[in-house]
């Protein structure tokens, strides 16, 4: 695994024999096992699952990510996103096997604390090797998200920054020109919000970011997931029957479209190459 690491020394090796960049691409709301099979074909880097936010329809219980998590195809990291999430919830994702976390909204003090710890288990009452790489959302950059990423930029356990629209998942692109230079992040950042196989190579042409996200941007169009839903005897992809527990989505019936993902990680790793 520690696809990371090997990714980052990647990185470095290619800036220094001029061989162009590395992109980390990522795909993000994974729900179902066809997922699995879209995303083991396009081979990103990452595949995200949404846990303990009912507000997203992509939502899906810790017990199902866990199980998607086991069927990931070698090499490609399995991260578990999720917002302002509660000591609780950041120990059980460890548990559940994952060894990355995309965090959105707040960041409390405990939970920073415990991840600190989980990458230093000797200062830990009972040491455990288990621990969690951090990637920290923004959806805005001002003032106060300038002052914690100044923080951030030195602690081990945050492995990346991610910039992402004002309601992940929602299709908006993210302000490009509110992205904090390279010099002052210290640390590789993912572009987000509204990326799509349309507008990726444009988008890593101008803002220059070390990965990009897309989860809308990759789905079913409108008239494609009403045609698959009638199909399947369903009002819509996200209708309330395919739902469980906590709006935990328990369906089979894949949101995404296989092409659309595979045309956008080839876009993003060629447009790496192109403006390197």
């Amino acid at each position: 695994r520690g696809v990371g690491m090997r990714k980052i020394i990647a990185m470095v090796l290619a800036k220094i024999m001029d061989e162009g960049e590395i992109m980390f691409v990522k795909i993000c709301g994974v729900t179902c096992e066809k997922d699995i099979s879209y995303i083991e074909k396009a081979k990103p880097d990452f595949a995200g699952v949404i846990l303990f936010f009912p507000k997203s329809k992509r939502n899906i219980s810790l017990s199902r990510a866990k199980k998607l998590k086991g069927e990931m195809p070698e090499g490609i990291e399995t991260v578990a996103v999720c917002v302002s999430p509660s000591l609780e919830q950041v120990l059980d994702i460890r548990d559940a096997g994952f060894s990355y976390i995309q965090i959105h909204g707040k960041l409390s003090v405990e939970v920073l604390d415990t991840l600190d710890k989980m990458g230093h288990p000797e200062r830990m009452e009972v040491p455990d090797m288990r621990k969690l790489k951090v990637i920290r959302a923004y959806n805005k950059v001002e003032e106060e998200e300038l002052a914690e990423i100044e923080k951030l930029r030195e602690r081990d356990e945050v492995f990346a920054f991610l910039f992402d629209a004002k309601e992940p998942g929602s299709g908006v692109t993210f302000d490009w020109t509110q992205i904090p230079d390279q010099d002052f992040l210290k640390k590789p950042y993912f572009l987000s919000g509204g990326l799509n196989p349309g507008n990726v190579y444009d988008a890593v042409r101008k803002a220059k970011p070390d990965g990009v996200d897309a989860s809308s941007g990759v789905e079913l169009s409108v008239a494609d997931a009403s045609f698959l839903a009638n199909l399947m005897g369903v009002s819509s992809l996200v209708d309330d029957s395919l739902y469980g527990e906590g709006h935990c989505r328990q369906s089979d019936l894949s949101m995404k479209d296989m092409d659309k993902i595979q045309v956008f990680v080839e876009k993003a790793r060629k447009a790496a190459n192109t403006f390197a």
